[in-house]
């Protein structure tokens, strides 16, 4: 039996965001730097990228009504590449900040994750 905040959070996510986020996937992958930047730090910016491609993908859908599946795939592509390549524009403008946002990003990513899984199970009742 399904309940209604899972019914509702299927019915969001049309196959267009699906398989946008599959390119957002792949995007993020092929442009990933694991070994400049941390596992935690990438992991972090990679679910950050893949929401921005659920809105564009959504924004393409409902503004200009284009439903191509393919065209979806390609929008996810594009933007999770370029979100990953995020972290190499503030590395290089701004040197500093990067450095601590790696440092703190190292230290409490995973206590960050872990709280938000745990109010999560909280609110779904788990």
């Amino acid at each position: 039996m399904i309940d209604t905040y899972t019914a509702a959070f299927l019915a969001a996510i049309t196959p267009q965001i699906f398989v946008a986020m599959m390119g957002g996937i792949v995007g993020t992958n092929i442009s990933s730097d694991i070994q400049l930047y941390g596992l935690r730090l990438t992991i972090l910016t990679a679910i950050i990228t893949l929401a921005m491609v659920g809105v564009s993908s959504e924004y393409m859908s409902v503004t200009w009504g284009n439903y191509s599946l393919l065209g979806h795939l390609l929008l996810g592509g594009i933007v999770g590449m370029s979100g990953m390549r995020l972290l190499d524009a503030l590395r290089l403008a701004l040197p500093e900040l990067m450095h601590s946002l790696i440092e703190l990003a190292g230290k409490s990513t995973l206590e960050l994750v872990t709280a938000l899984f745990n109010k999560a199970k909280k609110i779904i009742g788990l």
